[in-house]
């Protein structure tokens, strides 16, 4: 038992000097910045596509939490109503916003790994650009195989692929999200590790993530605490929530060095 308590007190320790909350929260408060110009740049792009406002709107009550979705409908709402002159800016604003919060997370997954910080700000900015850019991607990509599934699934080469999909959403989801954390790990310099060594973390991240949620929006329906914050709840639940998201990706990596070290005789 005591050898178990100090196992877990040097993991916890561990967590601490990376500063792991701090980098966090940074992230999370350039991340909460970026979500109305990424909505606005995700909803501008898929009109373009045919995609209706009502459509888009029962794809979005989903996949995120419902004190969220005031804000993201509002802000879808009025983009629709002139979605031409609002694409350029958009573009601008995310990724420049967004890339703030993947430059916090980088320098995060850098203490977690001990990295030198070799990388200058113009690569780890770069960098940081890149992800932004490929998660808009995969977002639209995720938005168009959910409104066109229907269509895809009535094609007879297609329909048994797409069956077994629907079937196994839950662990499609937890694939792709594990790939998600894997290349946001491998790609972070200074990061020794090979991609074997990056799926434990990965794996339980995504795992953790999806659990989070769905607990996090279980204790928003039902345990109202947020009531007393009136106008300011969805903000303040957006924010903790994006909190924690960026807390168990940073968590993640953090694992796959503690497995590392451990294996390898490191402190």
């Amino acid at each position: 038992m005591k050898n178990l308590y100090l196992k877990i007190r040097d993991f916890t320790d561990g967590i601490s000097d990376d500063n792991i909350s701090a980098h966090a929260a940074a992230s999370a408060f350039y991340m909460f910045l970026s979500l109305v110009p990424f909505v606005a740049l995700v909803s501008t792009i898929l009109p373009l596509t045919g995609l209706e406002e009502n459509r888009l709107f029962e794809i979005i009550s989903h996949y995120i939490p419902a004190a969220m979705q005031g804000i993201i409908t509002s802000a879808v709402t009025d983009i629709y109503s002139a979605p031409n002159a609002i694409l350029p800016i958009s573009i601008v604003i995310t990724v420049w916003l967004s890339s703030r919060a993947f430059s916090s997370l980088i320098r995060g997954v850098e203490d977690v790994a001990d990295s030198p910080r070799y990388s200058s700000y113009l690569k780890r900015s770069l960098l940081a650009c890149f992800y932004t850019i490929g998660i808009i991607f995969i977002m639209v990509l995720l938005l168009l195989l959910l409104v066109f599934g229907d269509r895809l699934s009535s094609l007879p080469l297609l329909s048994p692929f797409v069956r077994i999909v629907i079937k196994l959403r839950l662990i499609v989801v937890v694939i792709l999200l594990t790939c998600v954390f894997i290349a946001i790990y491998h790609w972070v310099p200074g990061m020794r590790l090979r991609l074997r060594q990056l799926l434990p973390g990965s794996l339980a991240a995504a795992g953790a993530w999806l659990l989070f949620t769905w607990l996090f929006s279980l204790y928003i329906v039902y345990g109202g605490g947020y009531t007393t914050y009136g106008s300011l709840a969805a903000i303040i639940i957006t924010l903790l929530w994006m909190y924690w998201c960026m807390y168990i990706i940073l968590l993640g990596a953090y694992i796959n060095m503690y497995i590392y070290r451990k294996r390898h005789g490191g402190d």
